[in-house]
């Protein structure tokens, strides 16, 4: 790298690397956190970017290294490791993404409800990780008297050597690409169809509480469809549950419907795709940058501009922070519920928030001493 830059410019990217990878870093933490520890973030979109959340920390882990394995020497073993960890976990948001638009193109013509999606969560995850885990092992494996190894010096990293420069289209961003366009065929073909029933849609409102995807029935089975109470929670005297009005995707929270205005399907798709869009929308945001850097560089010889490789190292490592910002967009009224149940709970009520799994930690926890009192000041405080 320093063959490239000045010191500075070396710097300035490599502080770069480090500061976005430890900023998604924490929004991978908060989706991690959250889906575990609570039912109500468990959305179908936000199931998808849980699963994206694993990959997305492995590559931080690999872009945090930054410059560290460049230093080290090509033969090191952090250098290897960097780069296998880029090569494998970078490319594969672009096939959840696809995953994604996968579920709103079954949903919308293939009349897949939750219980249909779910079964093939499994399949995605293998398709996201073990497809780009292939070409990430055999270049491990690459190594010719010529040219050396194939993972190696690669400019603000360790990736895949210069001296392998064509690899670096025909495994990483070829592939990439050919995923983002066939994703956005599908999309196009969801947009159109949706256009087209666009005066259905407009005249109600689906919420985006709650994004369960529901099975399909026929158009009069949802006429006048009213609001069913959703038991969220419980009384602390009688021990039942205290039942609140459930915000689906059949009504609107307030009054009851006449579904025969649109296809029940059509409402389920827009109502996922807004939000897969996103994640779209910021796969774009990351790959550009980066793809521009990487064709300039190999149509000009390996001659890199500081400008495109300094954005590249800015946007690639963003991609857990983006993921993040979708998944706190898609669960806003359960983070601004949550604080609020935390601190207006008594210690023993707080367990009732957390999903079944996670209730004996809770537990367990605020049965110390020394916590109570801490909440107990803390909700003094907020009293005053």
């Amino acid at each position: 790298m320093a063959l490239y830059f000045n010191e500075n410019e070396h710097a300035a990217v490599s502080v770069t690397e480090r500061v976005c990878s430890a900023v998604s870093l924490a929004g991978s933490g908060i989706v991690v956190a959250t889906f575990i520890g609570s039912t109500s973030f468990r959305k179908p979109v936000n199931r998808l970017v849980f699963y994206a959340s694993f990959g997305n920390i492995m590559a931080n882990v690999g872009t945090m290294i930054s410059e560290s394995g460049v230093h080290r020497g090509q033969h090191s073993s952090l250098c290897q490791f960097q780069a296998f960890t880029i090569q494998w976990f970078l490319p594969a948001d672009s096939l959840w993404a696809l995953a994604m638009a996968c579920n709103v193109y079954l949903a919308l013509f293939h009349n897949y409800s939750t219980d249909h999606l779910r079964p093939l969560e499994w399949k995605y995850f293998v398709l996201c990780y073990g497809l780009p885990f292939i070409p990430a092992l055999v270049l491990a494996f690459i190594n010719t008297k010529s040219n050396g190894k194939a993972y190696g010096l690669a400019i603000q990293w360790c990736w895949i050597s210069l001296s392998y420069d064509y690899l670096q289209i025909a495994v990483f961003y070829a592939p990439v690409w050919f995923i983002i366009l066939f994703t956005f065929v599908i999309y196009a073909r969801i947009g159109l169809y949706i256009f087209q029933q666009r005066r259905r849609l407009n005249k109600y409102t689906v919420s985006d509480s709650t994004l369960e995807i529901q099975p399909y029935r026929p158009r009069g089975a949802y006429t006048n469809v009213t609001e069913q109470p959703e038991c969220t929670t419980r009384d602390e005297q009688t021990g039942e549950r205290a039942c609140e009005p459930s915000h689906g995707l059949w009504n609107n929270g307030n009054a009851q419907l006449d579904m025969s205005a649109a296809t029940p399907e059509v409402v389920v798709a827009w109502a996922y795709s807004k939000y897969a869009m996103l994640f779209f929308t910021a796969l774009l945001i990351t790959w550009v940058p980066s793809s521009v850097n990487r064709l300039y560089a190999l149509s000009r010889h390996n001659h890199h501009i500081f400008g495109l490789t300094y954005a590249s190292s800015f946007v690639l490592p963003l991609q857990g922070f983006w993921n993040a910002a979708i998944y706190i967009t898609v669960s806003w009224q359960s983070f601004k519920m949550l604080p609020y149940k935390i601190l207006q709970s008594s210690p023993q009520a707080v367990p009732m928030i957390l999903s079944d799994k996670s209730r004996m930690i809770g537990r367990s926890i605020l049965n110390s001493r020394i916590l109570k009192r801490l909440l107990a000041l803390v909700l003094r405080l907020f009293k005053v």
